[in-house]
């Protein structure tokens, strides 16, 4: 991390640097700062979809959910991967979006190559789907009069 830094302090807008800094950031659960560094970086390099994809990942972490669908809306215009579908779904869902939070669900799991639950290439993927579903279903039950 010191060395990104000190080529940061020396060369701002090096591309590089600032990618891996803010994957850094990251990896060791600063949210804000990670989403920092990936909007930098993606003001260099706007088509990196991996960037895009880390940074709605930081400002879903960060508690910015309506930048996180803003990014994910973005990424999704690139590539509809099942990575960033999910991301999208949990943004949809902590901006009280449970229609789009459920569409974005069924592309994951159509692209996971199962039916409503994404069950058959990713098991892993399959879980997330049903609890982020399951996390909405509970905002939906609770808004109900």
């Amino acid at each position: 991390l010191a060395d990104f830094e000190k080529a940061l302090e020396l060369d701002p807008y090096y591309a590089k640097a600032l990618f891996e800094n803010a994957a850094l950031e990251l990896e060791n659960g600063n949210w804000a700062r990670a989403a920092s560094g990936f909007e930098s970086y993606l003001e260099l390099v706007p088509g990196d979809f991996d960037a895009r994809l880390n940074l709605v990942n930081a400002l879903l972490r960060a508690d910015r959910p309506g930048d996180a669908r803003a990014q994910a809306r973005t990424a999704v215009q690139m590539k509809e991967s099942p990575a960033l579908l999910l991301a999208l779904a949990e943004a949809e869902r902590d901006c009280g979006n449970l229609d789009a939070m459920e569409a974005a669900l069924k592309k994951a799991a159509h692209k996971n190559g199962g039916h409503k639950n994404g069950d058959k290439k990713d098991p892993a993927l399959a879980a997330r789907i049903l609890s982020i579903r399951s996390q909405g279903n509970r905002g939906r039950l609770s808004l109900k009069p």
